[in-house]
């Protein structure tokens, strides 16, 4: 699902300067990171927010929000705000808010934690082995 460019502007404005880490896109949508953890994702018209987990039931009671769901599972932290919830810049800003509150309590990643390692890397040990037995 494509992300809502109008609804990525507003959020770029609203982070501000805490979003110096690079967006990526991710979970079908465009993910800020900040600190190199997920604060929020914007895909489609609905924004992905991390929260703290004591926000999530609190949060999950109000209009135009649910949790992120794994199967039948909810992943706990996790709200999916959309609509009504999101219409406003002062709405907006308030679910980022929620986000950078609790992006604040974790530690920070290396840049480079979130990305996998080559598939090429981890396959060319088992050659090098292969190689050293055939060639000796």
């Amino acid at each position: 699902m494509p992300y809502d460019l109008g609804l990525v502007e507003r959020g770029r404005n609203l982070l501000g300067d805490y979003i110096k880490d690079e967006n990526i896109k991710m979970f079908g949508g465009l993910v800020f990171m900040i600190n190199a953890n997920m604060c929020c994702r914007v895909a489609g018209q609905v924004v992905m927010v991390r929260v703290a987990p004591t926000h999530h039931d609190s949060s999950i009671a109000l209009p135009n929000v649910r949790p992120v769901t794994k199967g039948n599972r909810p992943m706990i932290g996790f709200l999916l705000v959309g609509g009504a919830a999101v219409e406003s810049d002062a709405d907006l800003k308030q679910w980022l808010d929620l986000g950078l509150e609790h992006n604040r309590t974790l530690p920070p990643k290396s840049r480079c934690s979130h990305r996998f390692q080559s598939p090429r890397k981890s396959a060319s040990k088992p050659l090098e082995l292969i190689r050293t037995f055939v060639l000796d």
